[in-house]
């Protein structure tokens, strides 16, 4: 699960274009979720990948989620990356873990980006 609320198609085209089928991604996005479903619909429908996009205001951190137990905290939005100074730090696993469980039930709240 990606979470970052300035995430956008540029970022989506950088960083998981090259998802390959088979994986489960989770993109929990605002500002730009308009703009990144464009870009999930099209990578769904040429490679067949199981992308999720849900929006949500409730976000502030920046946060990478490979499984349920790690996690890397990016001090900038992953858009920016490269372009700006920034950090990332991976979480240890009882953290990782616990904002998983944080970040699941934002999820759960969040909605479409086409139905908002």
């Amino acid at each position: 699960m990606v979470v970052d609320p300035y995430f956008n198609g540029e970022a989506f085209d950088a960083y998981l274009s090259t998802a390959q089928p088979g994986l489960v991604i989770r993109i929990l996005a605002d500002r730009y979720s308009n703009d990144i479903r464009g870009y999930v619909e099209r990578h769904k429908a040429q490679f067949q990948t199981h992308i999720e996009l849900r929006r949500s205001r409730e976000l502030h951190d920046r946060l990478v989620f490979v499984d349920q137990d790690t996690c890397w905290i990016m001090g900038g939005s992953i858009k920016d990356a490269g372009k700006k100074a920034t950090y990332l730090i991976p979480a240890a696993t009882q953290i990782a873990k616990a904002k998983n469980s944080i970040y699941a039930e934002i999820w759960a709240r969040a909605a479409n980006p086409e139905l908002s």
